[in-house]
């Protein structure tokens, strides 16, 4: 069988059951170290290239809205991503904008089971 058609069938294939429709893990459940986390809410450097550059394309994709420059492409590839990666970046930016957009819409309340992972932006210091 050729690998696009079995890429065909696995972008077609159906849930076995609901357990296969559960949401994607969060950080905590996928053991993302504290201090990944703490670098993402206070802006600061990730601890590797490779995660500096998956936190950073993905912030030019939104901000340039899609027309990113070269170099900061290049730059991401040559952190060892994929051609592949960027369309899953853009992807995972529909999907977030559509999802965020909606909930501000529809003023969605958070779950309950979600108020332990409640944070705020700490207000910027003044000069």
């Amino acid at each position: 069988m050729s690998r696009l058609r079995e890429t065909q069938m696995s972008m077609t294939a159906q849930p076995d059951s609901l357990a296969d429709l559960r949401p994607e893990p969060s950080m905590q459940q996928c053991q993302v170290d504290d201090a990944i986390t703490e670098a993402l809410r206070n802006e600061t450097r990730l601890p590797t290239p490779k995660l500096e550059a998956l936190h950073e394309f993905p912030l030019r994709v939104i901000r340039d809205r899609g027309f990113v420059d070269e170099s900061d492409t290049q730059a991401f590839l040559d952190a060892g991503f994929t051609q592949a990666n960027i369309l899953e970046v853009i992807l995972g930016a529909a999907q977030k904008l559509m999802s965020n957009y909606t909930n501000h819409f529809a003023q969605t309340p958070i779950d309950p089971v979600f108020d332990k992972f409640a944070w705020e932006k700490a207000a910027a210091a003044a000069n």
